[in-house]
């Protein structure tokens, strides 16, 4: 049972907020984790179903957005819980998490740390649903939101954003496979006629930038206003020689001769890496990504693909 024990994680924002065996739940896990209690909540409860007053009904029904129910029966709460509610599941909703998990993470511990990561994302949660609701309130057009993957390609997006130059599947930079990712969904919207949609997914997009702007993402964009936050505060992961991922004592036999002197040089190598990574993303924090000198910028490439191998 020691595999599955829970315990606190650490009190800096680069560390988790708690373990679960040798798992580091952060914020973008959590999410993930809420989201999967919601697949198995509409596997068990069933898909919502309409009340004789024109609102949603069951377990899933209470948790999605539906702006009339919101308007007219004061359901502000679904502002919040509409992601992890589920009208019914397929492998896109799956995907849907798998990325959200993979291009979160990047945003949680590279920029935000645990608590603005988790902050940004309710705010960004509310304010596509309240776009919905607005919307409703202005043109009579409402529809159900429900579901994680408007809210992962909104990550996705930001993600794309924060490093456009960056090479994603088959070297592709990120901004390409941006300009693509806007398309296809615009494409969508006009073809099924979604007017509603389409504006509540550009509106939703521009707020979610002003958003992450106010967070202190997105500076390499001057004409995005912010008006109040500060950057993303620096924070430091523990150097990886510092401490067992397994969250327990690392013991091994200690060698001796050439390979005992590489492993102890080997720490030493890892904790420099940090220390340099720590600079170079402290320089980011205080004056922006553009502060980065070329041979900087590919120097923080060259550390970042080390600590990943």
């Amino acid at each position: 049972m020691s595999r599955f024990r829970l315990a606190r994680g650490g009190r800096h924002d680069h560390e988790p907020w708690f373990h679960l065996g040798t798992l580091e739940i952060d914020t973008t896990l959590l999410f993930v984790g809420l989201s999967v209690v919601g697949i198995l909540t509409y596997a068990f409860a069933g898909s919502a179903t309409f009340n004789a007053d024109g609102t949603l009904g069951g377990v899933e029904g209470n948790l999605m957005l539906h702006a009339y129910a919101v308007v007219h029966h004061a359901r502000f709460w679904t502002l919040l819980t509409w992601p992890f509610a589920y009208q019914g599941v397929s492998l896109l909703d799956v995907l849907a998490l798998l990325v959200l998990w993979w291009f979160g993470r990047d945003l949680e511990h590279d920029l935000l740390g645990r608590r603005r990561w988790a902050l940004m994302l309710a705010i960004w949660t509310i304010v596509l649903g309240a776009v919905t609701v607005g919307l409703y309130v202005a043109t009579g057009d409402g529809y159900v939101q429900a579901g994680p993957q408007l809210l992962e390609m909104i990550v996705v997006l930001a993600w794309i954003a924060e490093w456009p130059t960056r090479a994603m599947m088959l070297n592709i930079p990120a901004w390409i496979v941006g300009v693509v990712i806007l398309a296809i969904q615009i494409i969508n919207y006009l073809g099924q006629r979604s007017w509603t949609a389409l504006e509540a997914f550009l509106i939703g997009i521009v707020l979610c930038g002003w958003v992450a702007r106010q967070f202190g993402m997105l500076s390499a964009y001057p004409w995005v206003p912010k008006l109040f936050g500060g950057r993303p505060r620096p924070h430091r992961r523990p150097s990886q020689g510092s401490r067992s991922r397994r969250g327990g004592p690392n013991l091994r036999s200690v060698p001796t001769g050439s390979a005992g002197r590489r492993q102890r040089a080997a720490p030493q190598a890892r904790s420099a890496d940090d220390d340099r990574m720590n600079q170079l993303l402290d320089k980011i924090h205080a004056q922006g990504i553009d502060a980065l000198s070329t041979d900087e910028q590919g120097e923080l490439d060259r550390l970042r693909l080390r600590r990943q191998t």
